[in-house]
């Protein structure tokens, strides 16, 4: 290996190692050997000929998952102590990545897609269906990475990284506006400003997953209030029109999504756990006892 205990050599080895323990590609060679030559006179942290490296034509990586965790613990600031400093060494690899020649290619979007977003936002809005109806964990809806920073904020500072810097991947604030949704401490005013930003983008103008977003925002915002409001021993007419403003903004959402993709069910599936939602919060909360007489009022038809 190279002198690590100079800081640019330790950091690119802790690029190389983190992307080797959550990709099974590894580093793009090309991407890689730019990183070396910008920032380390183009000195690899290792030895390109080394058995600790697996090459391939296209891809470099730490031969094995035990070997990628040994170097993380001999760079962790308290040795063998390397979860720890996951937020450190995530920030150094998308400070690096942020800096390639071609940070748009498909090659380093691989990269970032795999460490930090894992699923396509497809995949997310359904594993956020099963969720809601007992089918999957939680911890589920998130990269394995994610997970394994273990503190919701500085999860939260890699995911708004990531958005700031690939501004032109919508799908990425839609995994931010998630995470800010259904994680706690919730954020729903940010996750509402971004995903309205995210659906309202040029590129993002005919994608229902980014519109199903969007509701879900306001769907989670009116679940909460009305929660609060059943916690805090209101009545429904304290809370009625913001309530029915955030429970319309949502299913319409969820109406457009299916317009634009009707073979995905999730929308369908959001929409019928919102009305349910809806009536099993605002029942108790009007004072009544059952559906049929909360229906008698006109304006809840």
């Amino acid at each position: 290996m190279a002198d690590l205990s100079e800081p640019v050599a330790r950091g690119l080895l802790s690029d190389l190692a983190l992307v080797s323990l959550y990709s099974n590609d590894g580093f793009p060679v090309h991407e890689f050997r730019e990183l070396c030559t910008r920032f380390n006179g183009g000195r690899w942290p290792v030895s390109p000929d080394s058995l600790f490296l697996l090459s391939t034509a296209t891809h470099i990586k730490v031969s094995h998952a035990l070997l990628a965790e040994s170097a993380l613990g001999a760079l962790a600031r308290i040795r063998g102590q390397w979860r720890a400093d996951l937020p450190l060494f995530s920030g150094i690899l998308l400070g690096h990545l942020a800096s390639l020649q071609h940070k748009v290619s498909d090659r380093v979007q691989d990269i970032v897609q795999t460490l930090f977003i894992t699923r396509d936002i497809e995949s997310a809005l359904q594993a956020d269906a099963d969720v809601q109806v007992g089918g999957i964990p939680t911890q589920r809806r998130f990269s394995p990475l994610i997970n394994d920073l273990g503190n919701v904020a500085q999860a939260r500072t890699i995911l708004r990284r990531v958005v700031q810097q690939w501004p032109k991947e919508p799908h990425y604030g839609a995994h931010l506006v998630r995470h800010l949704l259904y994680e706690e401490p919730r954020e729903l005013g940010e996750a509402i400003e971004i995903a309205t930003q995210t659906e309202n983008a040029p590129q993002a103008s005919a994608d229902g997953a980014l519109i199903h977003v969007a509701g879900m925002a306001f769907r989670v915002r009116m679940e909460q209030r009305l929660r609060e409001a059943r916690s805090g021993g209101q009545k429904l007419n304290a809370i009625e029109d913001e309530t029915r403003a955030d429970f319309q903004q949502a299913i319409n959402r969820f109406a457009r999504a299916t317009d634009l993709k009707p073979s995905n069910e999730y929308g369908l599936v959001a929409t019928v756990q919102t009305v349910t939602a809806l009536l099993n919060f605002s029942t108790p909360l009007a004072g009544v006892k059952d559906l049929g007489s909360f229906l008698r009022e006109p304006s809840r038809r």
